[in-house]
């Protein structure tokens, strides 16, 4: 009865908090429902947080000390960057406690396929806006920038990749293969769709490898790479050669934004609110480092090297693969980054906060 109403609340939990953070991110969020709605979720997901302690079949004040602690350093990183993002991280990977690694996938999932269908319904029905404003060609279904729905998408993916790694088909790679088609034809998604493919044409080839300690050693430290890589562009960007003004066309005029905010802001050790109407800062390392500081960057480098070393000593794949890709994902978005879109920190809190299963280092 303890491990099914476990199984509850975090399924709940999920599903209020991705529900809200959907309708954040669509047009509904700035209307008289979309503003009621979102609180009246978090309010509810507080709630099934604080039931699923409650329902411990031994109450521990040691792991309610804990969980009281890492929600205060959430509640003082929102209160001196302007983000929820780590109080979000902190939230998630407890919510994760006692419940085991496909449950919590599944229910990840799901709580993301609910909102994001309901919202495109909506679309579909004319109540919100079907195309993107500024291209009539991109289908936005009807969240408030078209590169938000493939991170949807992508996460779906990967979540239902890792909960079923050690049994995923052929048939299910062509299907997502043909999703990410659509994702790139319709939503005009280039990052995202270059990433995918890449993404599903690795595990399609390496799914079965039986070792796969020769080909992908070096690729334990990919968030370290790219975070040393984004630094590096920004910095060199600022020469405004010819080279790097053609890189920066390129790369759609984000080395620019990434120098800019840089210069005007810098890196802090505990981050500092930021002014994002000034430019889109298309980068989660840099994001990370100068709005959220440091101490959350570290966070967020150590989880992900961990992650990486976890797949690459237990001969996993798909999930070295999905980590691959996110990192490198990292670099030309933002919202990966974050709990809610990135299944990777939900098998991270898995293995983090539960036992690891027999056989596994």
């Amino acid at each position: 009865m303890v491990v099914d109403s476990k199984i509850f609340t975090c399924k709940a939990f999920m599903l209020c908090m991705n529900f809200s953070f959907v309708l954040s991110m669509s047009q509904l969020h700035n209307t008289v429902f979309g503003e009621y709605a979102e609180l009246l979720l978090m309010m509810a997901s507080v709630l099934f947080f604080v039931m699923h302690f409650a329902s411990s079949a031994k109450f521990q004040w040691m792991t309610l000390f804990e969980i009281v602690v890492l929600v205060c350093i959430g509640l003082i990183a929102l209160k001196v960057s302007g983000g929820a993002t780590l109080l979000k991280l902190i939230l998630f990977f407890g919510i994760t406690q006692e419940v085991d690694r496909e449950s919590v996938l599944k229910r990840y999932r799901w709580s993301l396929i609910i909102p994001s269908l309901f919202v495109a319904v909506l679309s579909l029905f004319g109540f919100v806006d079907l195309y993107y404003s500024g291209a009539k060609n991109a289908i936005e279904f009807g969240m408030q920038n078209p590169n938000t729905v493939p991170v949807i998408v992508l996460s779906i993916i990967v979540a239902y990749n890792l909960e079923n790694e050690c049994n995923l088909s052929g048939k299910t790679i062509v299907t997502e293969f043909i999703i990410s088609f659509f994702l790139y034809y319709f939503c005009k998604a280039r990052t995202a769709g270059i990433i995918l493919v890449c993404y599903l044409t690795g595990v399609f080839l390496f799914k079965r490898a039986a070792s796969i300690k020769r080909i992908f050693r070096p690729f334990q430290y990919v968030f370290l790479i790219c975070a040393g890589a984004s630094l590096l562009i920004a910095t060199l960007f600022r020469s405004r050669t010819a080279m790097w003004i053609q890189i920066n066309s390129v790369l759609s005029g984000r080395p620019w934004a990434w120098d800019l905010y840089l210069t005007r802001y810098g890196i802090k050790l505990l981050g500092q609110p930021i002014d994002l109407t000034i430019a889109a800062l298309d980068n989660a390392y840099l994001r990370l480092l100068i709005q959220y500081g440091i101490l959350t960057f570290l966070i967020y480098l150590i989880f992900f090297v961990r992650i990486s070393r976890y797949a690459f000593k237990n001969n996993k794949t798909v999930l070295l693969l999905s980590t691959i890709a996110y990192e490198i994902y990292f670099m030309a978005e933002f919202g990966p980054v974050l709990v809610n879109f990135c299944p990777i920190l939900m098998y991270e809190a898995c293995l983090l906060v539960n036992k690891k299963k027999d056989g596994e280092r």
